[in-house]
């Protein structure tokens, strides 16, 4: 249905780019410019710019943006956290995943870190996409799992066999 194609485009919008459910919903066109995505985050009043076509998934963004091209309109379908989260849960059961687990829209930006510790972006850049003014907030967004533990034993090898 319409309303849940643009809360699967929201969720895949919102887990490449990291940002607060607020920072995303309040998106302006102005705030989108050449493959970069610039806002003052709500929440701690710090300038973020996230460089969405060099991101893992960033390509989603992309045609999100083409897709709906008035950024405004297309936030503006997301009135309230809790009914975003409502979709979230029903579309995440609709694709199989557990409906016992606990999902929001916020847990996207778990995701996003996960994912890019995993595509060994080093954390400190992570820490400044997301808008946290210490790394160790920025830390318990990580889920540091088996496959985000080869990875990074991999690059670090790679790394020291270039040596």
């Amino acid at each position: 249905s319409e309303p849940l194609e643009k809360y699967k485009d929201f969720i895949l919008f919102m887990g490449h780019c990291g940002l607060r459910w607020h920072d995303a919903t309040n998106l302006k066109s102005d705030n989108i410019k050449d493959g970069w995505i610039n806002v003052v985050t709500h929440k701690t009043k710090t300038p973020v710019r996230i460089p969405y076509g060099e991101l893992p998934g960033g390509h989603f963004i992309d045609e999100i943006i083409e897709k709906y091209k008035n950024v405004e309109k297309f936030m503006s379908n997301f009135k309230t956290n809790n009914e975003t989260n409502k979709y979230v849960k029903k579309i995440f059961e609709m694709v199989g995943i557990d409906k016992n687990k606990h999902f929001t829209i916020h847990s996207l930006r778990h995701y996003f870190t996960t994912n890019l510790l995993r595509h060994n972006v080093p954390i400190e850049v992570v820490q400044k996409l997301l808008g946290h003014h210490k790394i160790t907030t920025t830390m318990i967004y990580a889920e540091i799992d088996d496959e985000t533990i080869q990875a990074g034993i991999k690059n670090s090898l790679i790394g020291q066999n270039k040596k």
